[in-house]
């Protein structure tokens, strides 16, 4: 199997291309302003009846996957001529709290239309809908048959670029099935560019999440909703073109600002968002000969990429499916067909597995089965954040009543945590700035008169 990577995929694409704006400066927001900011933003989320979210490499940098146009994007080092070590493997990268967060929004009816620039699978693995979410450059597990309009979203990288034929064929008309991974010069996908420009001109809110905004058309979308009449929010650590137009401009990483949106809006951060609900059914043919059709399918327009095969057993017989449809037809004899028991196993990987039994051929069950083997790093993640965020909410009152002393220096000093009052440089609790021990005391007035 092929490996699947930032720097990898990066290195399928054709060179010399234009790359636009790289090394970009980033910056972020101290907690006093980002606080306010994210409060604003859940008041335009509320007041929205139609928000469009746009996403880029940015949402997926806490997965380990490198980003493009950053400090140490991919790109940024090609230029300077620097190694490129690869970050996490596509296969193997977990959805952030942000790729939750936006699922968590949509499933609520707040969020009504993703657009993503992103080819890692990460939204569709998060959960989010297919039907409502437009993949503008691809996705280096999906491919397509062109006679029928099939889309297969795999488990593994289909190791093709370019909209060629990946080699395999389409299960539902024989057809050869091509590659969905756009090359530097190929059209988007006429149907997902259509659907988000449309969906941009008749939103009342987009919000731009981790893109600076620089590959076209995508950097035209949000203008669609501001000629409507929107608005427009920017969510990036660099600055955009779209800036000066945007309602709110964010800079911070997007996992805190969603869980501290998540708060705002009063919803809960999801506990289990590897848990899915997958239907799988049985029922008899009208065939002369008796026939049993068994099917794992979705629910709620999900994507079944996560489940890496199915087997299916009945009367001493199974056969094991490992793409989907997951659908298989057994013929049967008729004193077999009156009393069936049917067993279903679906395994998402040889650690992760959960069998299904159907007693006496009933219809349809729905059953709940984990999306990928551990979550633990998502759990680590909101747990961090979280904690980053109560002790900047404990910090901020006690430094702005400080600012009000008219104390000793080391009254003064005193509102800077233990590292901070070291000898040597340390880092500020309000703005994240370094300072060398002898300079704590101004820093911190100046410091705390600008966040007022």
């Amino acid at each position: 199997m092929a490996t699947s990577a930032a720097g990898s995929y990066a290195a399928k694409l054709t060179p010399g291309a234009h790359k636009g704006r790289l090394n970009l400066h980033e910056a972020r927001d101290p907690a006093p302003v980002l606080g306010p900011k994210v409060q604003a933003l859940a008041r335009l989320i509320a007041e929205s009846s139609r928000t469009v979210v746009l996403t880029g490499a940015g949402i997926s940098t806490s997965a380990g996957i490198r980003d493009f146009r950053g400090p140490e994007g991919i790109w940024t080092k090609q230029r300077k001529g620097e190694p490129i070590v690869d970050g996490v493997d596509f296969t193997t990268a977990r959805p952030t709290l942000a790729h939750v967060a936006l699922v968590e929004l949509h499933r609520r009816g707040l969020v009504k239309f993703l657009i993503s620039q992103n080819v890692d699978g990460l939204h569709i693995r998060s959960g989010f809908p297919r039907d409502a979410l437009a993949e503008l450059h691809g996705n280096v597990f999906a491919e397509e048959c062109r006679a029928c309009d099939k889309e297969y979203v795999r488990c593994y990288d289909v190791d093709s670029i370019g909209l060629r034929a990946t080699g395999r064929a389409c299960d539902q008309c024989g057809e050869a099935l091509f590659d969905k991974l756009l090359d530097w010069n190929d059209p988007l996908p006429e149907s997902e560019l259509r659907r988000a420009e449309q969906e941009t001109k008749l939103a009342d809110l987009c919000i731009v999440m981790g893109s600076s905004m620089q590959m076209i058309p995508s950097r035209g979308l949000p203008q669609r909703t501001l000629r409507s009449g929107g608005k427009i929010v920017v969510l990036n650590l660099s600055d955009t073109h779209l800036d000066k137009q945007a309602s709110v401009v964010i800079r911070a990483d997007l996992d805190e600002v969603m869980l501290r949106l998540l708060d705002a809006l009063h919803l809960p951060a999801p506990i289990n968002p590897a848990r899915r609900k997958v239907l799988v059914r049985s029922r008899m043919g009208n065939s002369p000969k008796d026939c049993l059709y068994l099917s794992v399918d979705p629910m709620n327009g999900e994507s079944l990429s996560f489940i890496r095969s199915v087997l299916f057993s009945c009367i001493g017989r199974s056969m094991e499916v490992s793409s989907e449809p997951f659908s298989v037809e057994m013929l049967v004899d008729e004193h077999e067909s009156k009393g069936l028991d049917v067993a279903v196993r679906i395994a998402v990987s040889s650690r992760t597995q959960r069998q299904v039994d159907i007693p006496k051929l009933m219809e349809k069950v729905v059953i709940e089965m984990d999306a990928y083997d551990d979550d633990s790093k998502y759990t680590d993640s909101v747990q961090r954040i979280r904690s980053q965020i109560e002790t900047q909410v404990r910090i901020l009152p006690m430094a702005a009543e400080a600012a009000r002393w008219s104390g000793t220096a080391a009254k003064r000093t005193s509102w800077f945590p233990p590292s901070f009052r070291q000898r040597g440089f340390a880092t500020c609790a309000l703005c994240g700035e370094d300072v060398h021990g002898s300079g704590k005391s101004r820093h911190l007035s100046l410091c705390v008169a600008d966040q007022r």
